[in-house]
């Protein structure tokens, strides 16, 4: 890794507080070994199974050539409040090309965050692990009699329930909820209506097929008034 004038410190560094936290988790982020009083921009580079993603936002080291995300805020952003997240949540699509199929689990995600001086000079990079979800966690297509995904946590311990409906953009939700949250210990049923045929007729009747998370104790009993079911641990999401 190449040092400029930028630095200050024959060691900068990029330092976070997780270096494989879960995807919804908060990561601290400190850059450190700048050139006091100095502009550096942090660029974040990540893929996502539906593209990779990337943000470049831009900092004022203080007088020590420190840059702390938790009290500092962007030049781009108007709000003076710290953003500590703002590389992650401030990312655009770059490319759009599909990075891993969609019946495939990702476990986790490699963010890699680069810091520039003004003049292009690389001060320090690190790559962190983002985790979509746990080891033990486990994603099987359904299909009969209805198509979706069932995701459960590790063990053989009881575990609540969660029923994610599908929305009018159609085909099954992403991974990224049904992951989480079946990191956390939830069993997670995720239902594909509008672009499966077989789940859009009993829809329209408002009739939803019978169907079950296994032996984790959800399930959905069809019948003409069916409503989703609010007991015995089971919330449904849509």
């Amino acid at each position: 890794m190449s040092v400029t004038r930028w630095c200050t410190s024959p060691n900068p560094s990029i330092t976070v507080t997780d270096t494989a936290p879960l995807f919804d988790e908060p990561i601290g982020i400190t850059i450190t070994g700048c050139q006091p009083n100095s502009e550096v921009t942090l660029r974040t580079r990540m893929p996502l199974p539906d593209g990779v993603y990337e943000s470049a936002l831009t900092y004022v080291s203080d007088q020590r050539g420190t840059i702390d995300l938790a009290t500092m805020t962007p030049i781009e952003f108007e709000s003076h409040v710290p953003a500590p997240m703002a590389p992650f949540w401030a990312m655009e699509p770059i490319d759009r090309q599909q990075q891993a199929p969609p019946e495939a689990l990702v476990r986790s995600v490699a963010a890699t965050l680069t810091a520039r001086g003004a003049d292009g000079g690389l001060i320090a990079e690190k790559t962190i692990e983002r985790r979509l979800a746990a080891e033990g966690v486990t994603r099987e297509p359904i299909g009969d009699p209805v198509v979706g995904e069932r995701w459960l946590p590790g063990g053989d311990d009881p575990a609540p329930g969660v029923i994610l409906f599908g929305g009018s953009e159609g085909g099954l939700p992403p991974q990224l909820p049904a992951g989480l949250l079946a990191a956390r210990g939830y069993a997670f049923l995720s239902t594909r209506v509008f672009r499966s045929r077989r789940n859009a007729v009993d829809a329209r009747r408002n009739r939803p097929p019978r169907c079950s998370i296994g032996d984790r104790s959800i399930s959905i009993d069809s019948g003409s008034d069916w409503r989703p079911p609010r007991r015995d641990g089971v919330v449904p999401w849509g």
